[in-house]
C-alpha cells in the first residue's frame, strides 16, 4: 500500500488480541480521512474477530465502523470531523467461564493493523 504525499502512517503493527482483553487505542486526529487495513496474521484459532472504530462520546456518528477481520484482509476509508477516536479489536473465541490467563493466551488472534491519515 503506497502513501500519497498528503498521508501519514498513524499505526503499523501486529497486535495480539485475546478474549479476556480487547486491544484498543485512542487516537486524536484532525478533520480528514483515515484508511484502516486489518488482517489476521494467522488463522489457526477459528474465532470471529472484529475491528471497531468510533468517536469518543459519539461526537462524530458517521465515523462509527464495525467490520470483520479475515485472513484475506479488510480495508475501509472513514471520513472524520476531528477529535478523539477509539480503535478496538475484539476476538470472540470460546473459553470456559473459569479460564485462566494461560488458557486465554492459547486462543489469541494476531492482527496486522495499519492506519493512515490524510488531513483535509
Amino acid at each position: 500500500m503506497g502513501l500519497s504525499s498528503s498521508e501519514r502512517v498513524v499505526l503499523d503493527a501486529t497486535l495480539m488480541v485475546t478474549p479476556a482483553a480487547d486491544a484498543g487505542l485512542a487516537l486524536q486526529l484532525g478533520a480528514g480521512q483515515i484508511r484502516v487495513f486489518a488482517r489476521l496474521a494467522d488463522d489457526h484459532v477459528r474465532a470471529p474477530t472484529v475491528l471497531l472504530v468510533r468517536a469518543d462520546r459519539n461526537t462524530d456518528p458517521a465515523a462509527h465502523v464495525e467490520m470483520p477481520v479475515s485472513a484475506a484482509g479488510e480495508s475501509i476509508n472513514v471520513d472524520l470531523t476531528g477529535g478523539v477516536y477509539a480503535v478496538r479489536l475484539h476476538v470472540n473465541a470460546p473459553v470456559p467461564d473459569n479460564a485462566t490467563l494461560a488458557d486465554v493466551a492459547h486462543v489469541a488472534q494476531f492482527v496486522e493493523l495499519r492506519i493512515t491519515f490524510a488531513a483535509r
